[in-house]
């Protein structure tokens, strides 16, 4: 078992770490965003609260892990993905742990075995899974939520499961702590952990006191960031202008959420073409085509494997999964959003695997029957992930240019070699979201003042002026430079007045 472990963990690190640094070509502004804000709190240049004003704001969780990665092996794309891989490594091992806990309940004797198996299936899946390898591959909130979630419920489970306090306790620790990865994980791990919390509720009464304990270490670590919410209004100001329900709670609005909801359960999404946003990987599915019949086959046979309880919890993260999208109105299906779908079509895809190879054991030729379907379905998960290899490592990267704004690291380069004895630039054309994060991370060595806009200070002498298009720019300047894209054309402009 621990070999079989061993080398789920090592295909997971090596999907991860290869190409890390150059797949995506170019750092993305969330990518950046967490290393900032962490360095401005550090530097005195943003209050000390648990996210930063960064315009969209940033939970500081991963920002934390990017900056001791940074600080010792420097300020650089795989410095600054490295934590997000390694942390979806440890998200493997925290899936198979909650795996294992899920069985635990229906195992007897010789059934302990199947449990590891089961669990080692969901975690190998998990592995290589789409979804899973493209949010563990960035630098962003979301590559931190993993190993807190999982890892929580999965110290839950056991602790009711053993109704031992301590495991119940660490749950509360890790919960408390992932509330600080990505704004969705606190609302996902309250529900799921409520979910499973009801569905063993016979555990859950004799555990009163150690359950209460648990919470109030959660709440207290959680503390902080719910102060900082109350107090900083513009914390939500985006979610307002995107929120399904941000003008109210009308018959439109609620047809909106129903079609939000719905769009993510689409097949052509799921399983072939992503959610069309190539920041959130190519257009390729974030789950397996082969995975769809055993998906379906797991729901409807949960009980039988997990318990009437476990399936409870899987049938409740099911109807919990879509919310993080449902709840938003700027684009479905959103899978970063709705990330916690990706654990459960993995142990959901193994029970219906499961279930499928019990179900051919009443046949004469059962052992015969059997490994064919093994065989049958390894050769089809092989050819699945060398196809999704390819596209990932071949064509994405050239795919992904644009909406990683391929060009800006060399744009900021630019800037300072001909900055040289300039007093400031002006941005006629940067990203308004993402302003903040770009100027403080190129910019802060710079003795250059950063103006956004074109305003009368871009007029006067020692200006420099970057453009997206010449016709932006002010009569008698002087272009002194140019910045391709990844397709050579021109996506920036530099003037000096």
């Amino acid at each position: 078992m621990r070999v079989r472990l061993a080398l789920i963990l090592a295909v997971a690190l090596g999907v991860r770490l290869y190409a890390l640094g150059t797949n995506p070509l170019e750092l993305h502004a969330d990518e950046l965003a967490g290393v900032v804000g962490v360095d401005n709190v550090l530097h005195g240049r943003a209050p000390l609260v648990p996210f930063f004003d960064l315009r969209v704001e940033y939970l500081p969780l991963y920002g934390l892990f990017e900056t001791a990665s940074t600080s010792l092996l420097g300020l650089n794309a795989f410095a600054m993905r490295l934590p997000a891989a390694l942390l979806g490594v440890v998200s493997v091992a925290a899936l198979r742990w909650f795996t294992y806990e899920l069985l635990a309940p229906t195992r007897r004797g010789h059934d302990r075995t199947v449990s590891f198996v089961l669990a080692d299936g969901a975690a190998a899946l998990f592995a290589v899974l789409p979804w899973s390898v493209h949010i563990s591959r960035l630098g962003w909130e979301n590559a931190a939520v993993f190993p807190f979630l999982l890892g929580g419920l999965a110290a839950l489970t056991r602790g009711l499961r053993l109704r031992e306090e301590r495991w119940l306790l660490l749950a509360g620790v890790l919960l408390g702590i992932g509330a600080y990865s990505y704004r969705a994980e606190p609302v996902d791990g309250v529900l799921l952990g409520g979910a499973l919390v009801a569905a063993r509720w016979n555990d859950a009464r004799g555990l009163a006191r150690s359950l209460g304990l648990a919470v109030a270490i959660g709440v207290t670590i959680a503390a902080p960031l719910g102060v900082g919410v109350a107090t900083h209004r513009r914390f939500f100001w985006r979610d307002a202008n995107i929120a399904t329900f941000g003008h109210g709670y009308t018959p439109a609005a609620l047809g909106t959420f129903v079609h939000n909801y719905a769009a993510h359960f689409a097949l052509g999404p799921l399983f072939g073409y992503g959610d069309g946003i190539l920041d959130h990987g190519p257009h390729y599915g974030e789950l397996y085509w082969w995975m769809l019949p055993f998906l379906l086959i797991g729901v409807v046979t949960a009980p039988r494997l997990v318990g009437r309880a476990g399936a409870v919890v899987l049938w409740a993260w099911l109807a919990i999964y879509p919310l993080g999208g449902a709840l938003t109105n700027d684009g479905v299906p959103d899978f970063p959003r709705t990330m916690i779908g990706a654990p459960l079509a993995c142990i959901l895809a193994v029970i219906g695997l499961r279930a499928v190879y019990l179900w051919l054991g009443q046949f004469r030729e059962a052992a015969r029957l059997r490994d064919l379907m093994v065989t049958a379905l390894g050769v089809t998960a092989a050819v699945a992930l060398s196809d999704f290899a390819r596209v990932y490592f071949t064509v994405y990267p050239a795919m992904a240019a644009d909406a990683f704004k391929y060009g800006t690291a060399s744009l900021f380069h630019t800037i300072g070699v001909l900055g040289v004895g300039e007093r400031r630039v002006c941005f006629g054309s940067l990203d308004w979201y993402n302003y903040d994060t770009y100027v403080d991370f190129y910019m802060r060595e710079s003795p250059l003042t950063p103006i956004e806009g074109l305003g009368f200070a871009c007029t006067l002498p020692g200006s420099l002026i970057v453009v997206d298009a010449p016709d932006k720019a002010s009569v008698g300047v002087k272009l002194i430079g140019a910045v391709p894209n990844y397709e050579g054309n021109v996506m920036s402009y530099i003037y000096r007045t």
